[in-house]
């Protein structure tokens, strides 16, 4: 049992050291363990708090290219650049692309242009003319969820008690008890600035899952 997990039970009333519901176990501990995973999820897509430089080789006449990053997922990129030219590239999007030439993909000569594609695949215009030269992106990752107490949790310290009120806003969503879920989902906003980006927060409803299994849902107006 980590530090995020200890916290948690002892804010839902569970003793960490001898827990009634939620022992220490892979089975026991699921539930907590996605939420803070939900959490720490959600915090670095609102911050932008964890980065990964992916480097790809360039290869001749070759427009898509899938970035596999080792322990996270991609969340989106923060920029783009050749190495070999120090040019960086510019993102786009299919709109614009086929607004510019619906043949986009024939252009060939070193790229400048770079379009985000799903998850973990991303393309781009002009396509190289050769196989030199390498792309350096910063991504900013969203870390793969964690199964045991011993995988290692990429998060800033700053944002621990922030995953922690996360955790336990979604617990008390699942047990059904509205007021303590808003006022712990609250406490996280503020905690990572979301007020600030998004402006007030009066009136947002958020939805949380008390059941996956039979997707019975509780909608939680702060």
């Amino acid at each position: 049992m980590n530090k995020l997990e200890k916290q948690v039970l002892m804010m839902i009333g569970e003793d960490p050291t001898n827990p009634d519901v939620f022992t220490d176990d892979a089975i026991g501990m699921t539930q907590i363990r996605e939420s803070i995973s939900d959490g720490i999820a959600e915090v670095l897509m609102l911050t932008g708090g964890w980065t990964e430089t992916f480097r790809i080789p360039l290869v001749q006449d070759q427009t898509f290219y899938k970035i596999e990053l080792e322990n996270s997922d991609v969340g989106w990129f923060q920029s783009v650049r050749n190495v070999d030219t120090e040019v960086a590239l510019t993102q786009s999007s299919l709109i614009a692309l086929n607004s510019f030439d619906p043949l986009w993909m024939r252009y060939t000569g070193p790229p400048t242009q770079y379009l985000p594609i799903g998850t973990n695949t991303m393309a781009i215009c002009p396509k190289s003319s050769s196989s030199t030269g390498v792309l350096e992106c910063h991504i900013a990752a969203i870390p793969k969820r964690y199964k045991t107490d011993a995988d290692r949790i990429k998060l800033k310290k700053i944002y621990e008690r922030s995953v922690v009120d996360y955790a336990v806003s979604e617990f008390y969503a699942s047990r059904g008890s509205a007021r303590d879920a808003a006022e712990h989902l609250q406490r996280f906003a503020i905690s990572v600035g979301l007020q600030k980006v998004y402006g007030a927060d009066t009136g947002r409803t958020y939805q949380y899952s008390i059941n996956k299994e039979s997707n019975q849902d509780i909608t939680i107006s702060p």
